[in-house]
């Protein structure tokens, strides 16, 4: 069960998950079984436009994958600006490092 409630009932869910997929360099190789799996198990949450959802130097504690929709990054002296679309995966590099808190702000 998701850690926050979901925007969404878990078969919109589980389309969003299959759509994203199909253009994710990340998730295009898992069957349908596993995308319906992650659908059961993820929190489709939506944002308004240019509202931040990932805080420079706030801790990560959740990555997220955009099922729809696109988003940008501020950058910083390490990375420039990137924009992320349907199936990019934001927060990873953090989570899966030891690195000091998240660098950018993502819009």
């Amino acid at each position: 069960m998701p850690l926050l409630a979901s925007d969404v009932p878990s078969s919109q869910a589980d389309q969003l998950v299959r759509t994203a997929a199909a253009q994710s360099s990340h998730l295009h190789s898992f069957s349908r079984q596993e995308l319906s799996v992650l659908a059961k198990k993820l929190s489709v949450v939506s944002f308004p436009a240019k509202q931040p959802v990932i805080v420079a130097d706030e801790p990560p504690t959740w990555l997220g994958v955009i099922l729809a929709g696109s988003m940008s990054s501020e950058g910083d002296a390490d990375d420039p600006p990137a924009t992320y679309a349907t199936g990019d995966i934001i927060g990873m590099e953090a989570m899966l490092s030891s690195a000091p808190p998240r660098r950018t702000t993502v819009t």
